[in-house]
């Protein structure tokens, strides 16, 4: 957190990471964790924010005071959720890079971004670099696309 320049949020995607205390057996896939994890967020919390103040801190699905916001994966909410939050997305039908990838159309990219923004939400499109380390020519058209629409629509959106 000292080496990186600014750092505006230190976004942790293990949510099966967690103490015992904080599982909610309601939700299907933390029934199944089994190892008490307790990282001790409060201490990293504060380490971070030492070196990186006014950071936020995504504790991905475990809640309390380090979710400082939500992450919504693989949808958007019917309405605004009403605390800041941001929809996870892949461009294709994977996280990881797919060998001849479906890629989502523009058109859908697009409506999605919409219903994202218009119920005040921010949108995280996951493309995923192949073995190479690049990105498949079709997401670069589909990103083309999408930057050429908020050239001329970005504002009122």
């Amino acid at each position: 957190m000292s080496d990186y320049g600014k750092v505006d949020i230190l976004w942790l995607d293990g949510g099966w990471v967690r103490p015992f205390s904080s599982i909610d057996t309601s939700v299907g896939w933390q029934k199944a964790i089994t190892i008490e994890q307790d990282i001790d967020m409060p201490r990293i919390a504060a380490m971070a924010r030492s070196h990186q103040p006014g950071l936020l801190v995504v504790d991905r699905t475990v809640g309390g005071e380090y979710e400082n916001y939500i992450t919504p994966e693989g949808h958007v909410p019917d309405k605004d959720p009403g605390v800041p939050w941001e929809t996870c997305m892949p461009m294709g039908t994977s996280w990881s890079w797919v060998p001849n990838e479906q890629y989502k159309s523009t058109d859908e990219i697009i409506r999605t971004l919409v219903q994202v923004i218009s119920r005040g939400g921010s949108l995280l499109l996951n493309v995923a670099p192949g073995p190479d380390g690049q990105l498949d020519s079709v997401a670069y058209v589909r990103l083309k696309e999408v930057g050429d629409w908020l050239k001329v629509n970005g504002e009122a959106v």
